[in-house]
């Protein structure tokens, strides 16, 4: 039986627009599940339900072969958040526990390719609640942004002689602690900076994974 053009493009239509809706809908990752672009990606993730206010997505990669199905804490598949469990390329078990926030947490049990069980192995996430970045996902930001910081700095204590930098960490909270200033000539001068930024009002917290976390800045008093 002979199919009418009339009837074949529409399906092509229809095929393609699934195709670049099914396309847009995948989030690259890398080793860790961390999101990444698609040329430096690992597995690529895709959402098949919801579970207890959990986004579930299954983890493929590249070449379309399951890797895992797990729990994460948004729609757009940013943060592993709950329970996963890792399969070898032959479909059996290769671990199973839970994610917080983004860092696996907890007792794991694992297994071989065989589904004999090995040695569990417990993940301590609690030790990074202290870890100070230099680089968050979202970075700290102050109130009026940094070159008003820096026209305060300027109207109140003046120009610092010598390369000037301020230094401190942006409390998960948004206070300062740990001011000092580096590279400066006038030891006065760079006294009173850090009184000044001492009294700062809050900063915007960094984020990593969503989450507030503590930042360390470094931001030219020039």
């Amino acid at each position: 039986m002979m199919i009418k053009c009339s009837y074949i493009f529409p399906l092509l239509l229809a095929f393609a627009a699934f195709t670049v809706r099914s396309q847009a809908q995948r989030v690259y990752l890398d080793d860790a599940l961390h999101p990444v672009e698609q040329g430096k990606a690992t597995f690529y993730a895709e959402v098949v339900g919801t579970d207890s206010g959990r986004v579930q997505a299954k983890v493929m990669d590249l070449k379309g072969v399951l890797k895992a199905i797990g729990d994460f804490k948004e729609a757009d598949l940013q943060t592993p958040d709950g329970y996963f469990t890792y399969y070898y390329p032959n479909g059996t078990v290769e671990s199973q526990g839970n994610y917080v926030l983004g860092g696996k947490d907890g007792l794991w049990l694992r297994y071989n390719s065989s589904g004999q069980p090995l040695a569990e192995k417990v993940y301590d996430n609690s030790r990074l609640d202290d870890l100070v970045f230099t680089q968050a996902q979202q970075m700290p930001s102050c109130p009026g942004g940094q070159r008003a910081l820096v026209k305060q700095v300027q109207d109140q204590v003046g120009k610092l002689k010598g390369h000037a930098t301020a230094l401190f960490i942006v409390e998960k909270d948004g206070t300062l602690s740990d001011i000092k200033v580096i590279g400066a000539a006038d030891q006065e001068r760079s006294d009173q900076v850090v009184a000044l930024l001492g009294k700062s009002p809050a900063w915007t917290s960094g984020l990593q994974y969503g989450q507030p976390v503590r930042v360390q800045m470094r931001v030219p008093l020039k």
